[in-house]
C-alpha cells in the first residue's frame, strides 16, 4: 500500500526508513542539545560567609609591634545537588597588605543542599607595623569602622572540579570585626599547562 504525499507516494518499506531515519536525527539532536547544555551551564559553587568574633592583640598600638589574636567564625552553603567537600583550607587576616594572622579551618563535607558553620582562631606572633599603618589601624579600631580582609584557601577533589578549573580555590572576604557575616567572593583559579 502506498502513503500519498501530494502527488507523490511512499512505498511501505520508505515509509519506514524515513520514520527511522527523522527518529534517529531527533534522538541525536537531543542528546547533542543535552551535552551542550551540560557543559556550558553556569556551575553552582558554594557559598562562603565570613565574619571576625573577636580581635585580640591590637591593645598595643602604642607600639609598632602587635601580637594579634582573631577568632573567625565561617558559614557555607552547599546549592550543589551533590556533597561537597573542602581540603587543606587556610585562612589569613590582612591589613592593607600586611599579614596580621593566620590559621587552619577544619576540612568539612556537605550533602547537597546544607549548610554549616565552622570555627577557627588565627594568630600571628608578632607583627612589625609602619607609623602610617599603626595609627590607621588604631583609628579604625577606636571607631569600630575597622576593616580586615580574609582570605581562605582550600583544595577542591578531582570529583568537583570541572574543565580546566586547578585543585585550588580562594575565597576573599570583607570582614568587619565585631560585626555581622561578609559573604566571600570565590576566585576559580583556572589550571594552565606548558608545552615543552
Amino acid at each position: 500500500m502506498a502513503v500519498s504525499a501530494g502527488n507523490e507516494t511512499l512505498p511501505d518499506d520508505k515509509r519506514g526508513e524515513l520514520i527511522l531515519v527523522l527518529s534517529i536525527a531527533v534522538c541525536g539532536a537531543v542528546l547533542i542539545g543535552a551535552q551542550s547544555w551540560w557543559l556550558t551551564r553556569p556551575h553552582r559553587i558554594p557559598s562562603f560567609s565570613a565574619k571576625l568574633t573577636d580581635v585580640g592583640g591590637l591593645d598595643w598600638l602604642h607600639s609598632p609591634l602587635v601580637r594579634p589574636v582573631f577568632d573567625l567564625s565561617l558559614i557555607v552553603d552547599n546549592p550543589k545537588d551533590i556533597k561537597m567537600c573542602r581540603n587543606n583550607i587556610t585562612a589569613t587576616v590582612f591589613y592593607g597588605n600586611v599579614i596580621l594572622g593566620w590559621g587552619t579551618v577544619p576540612d568539612f563535607c556537605l550533602g547537597k543542599g546544607a549548610s554549616t558553620e565552622m570555627k577557627a582562631t588565627m594568630s600571628h606572633a608578632d607583627v612589625m607595623l609602619n607609623d602610617r599603618l599603626r595609627r590607621s589601624l588604631a583609628s579604625e579600631l577606636r571607631a569600630g569602622e575597622l576593616e580586615a580582609s580574609v582570605e581562605l584557601r582550600m583544595l577542591v577533589p578531582d570529583e568537583e572540579r570541572h574543565s580546566n578549573m586547578a585543585p585550588e580555590s580562594l575565597e576573599l572576604c570583607p570582614v568587619h570585626p565585631g560585626q555581622g557575616y561578609a559573604l566571600c567572593r570565590c576566585t576559580v583559579l583556572e589550571s594552565t599547562s606548558f608545552q615543552n
